[in-house]
């Protein structure tokens, strides 16, 4: 397989190639699924207002809730990562 001249700017899931010493190595990804959620803005969220509502779901995971503000939204986030982080932890 090739690489192109800047393996950085290629995103094949969870790993990227690296150059480690001249060998190939994989790393983690700073962007990590784990971590990805879609957000839906329903068609009344005016972000300049600051009115922010719509659905947010984990993509790994498939937990999604309904938000009616940025305060909620975030706080779904947080307890989601957390949860994912200690579940982590235990592997």
């Amino acid at each position: 397989m090739l690489w192109p001249q800047n393996p950085r700017r290629i995103r094949a899931g969870p790993w990227t190639p690296g150059i480690e010493h001249g060998a190939i190595r994989r790393q983690p990804s700073p962007l990590s699924v784990t971590r990805a959620f879609v957000v839906q803005f329903r068609a009344d969220t005016a972000v300049e207002q600051k009115h922010l509502a719509g659905r947010v779901e984990h993509v790994v995971s498939g937990q999604a809730t309904d938000f009616e503000s940025l305060e909620t939204l975030l706080a779904f986030m947080a307890r989601v990562l957390r949860a994912e982080g200690e579940r982590a932890a235990e592997l």
